[in-house]
């Protein structure tokens, strides 16, 4: 009820599609980004089965910059669980498992999509939201959308702890609308 426009939403962590599949059934156009080619072609897939035309999916994922980033699924029961190994501090201290790498993931900014609107932000990236939402300061300075974001503690592999997450978003001019889960959905003050 606090999305008073539905006309754009970016969601992040397509995977098969379970978030962007339902944005798209509220939003007039839904922009999503999986980084894992096995999942972003079941993303796809998924788009076709269940006719949603409306969404737009890019195999990439969300930063802060345009650098090549690098992606380690280390769980083949769970490849939702897959990270960005780029600037990940349990990567460098060869604390994490091993597991299939995929190299050369392009890293695209939200700013640099340069939305004439945009309605709704969804991030479930495995700690990497932080510095996905640094690429968006311009579109959320401008559009002020609401934000829903995973917030698990997958964050420190980043240097991020869950409470600088919540803060980065309360210096931004949101509020934390409610919780459920892992999941925080912040809304600008002024609406």
């Amino acid at each position: 009820p606090k999305i008073q426009n539905k006309r754009i939403a970016i969601q992040a962590g397509g995977n098969c599609g379970l978030w962007p599949i339902r944005i798209a059934q509220e939003f007039d156009r839904v922009i999503t980004f999986e980084p894992a080619p096995f999942m972003y072609e079941c993303l796809q897939e998924n788009i076709r089965l269940h006719h949603a035309w409306n969404t737009e999916a890019h195999l990439a994922a969300l930063s802060d910059s345009h650098e090549l980033l690098e992606l380690l699924q280390h769980n083949p029961d769970n490849l939702g669980a897959s990270f960005i190994t780029s600037g990940n501090k349990y990567e460098e201290m060869g604390y994490t498992t091993a597991g299939q790498r995929v190299r050369d993931i392009v890293g695209v900014r939200i700013d640099d999509l340069q939305l004439d609107t945009c309605d709704f932000i969804q991030l479930d990236i495995e700690g990497y939201e932080s510095i996905a939402l640094a690429g968006a300061e311009e579109t959320i300075r401008k559009h002020r959308p609401v934000v829903m974001l995973e917030i698990n503690g997958c964050g420190t592999a980043y240097g991020y702890e869950d409470g600088d997450t919540i803060q980065s978003m309360y210096a931004r001019g949101y509020q934390l609308l409610l919780q459920f889960n892992e999941n925080f959905v912040f809304s600008p003050v002024d609406i």
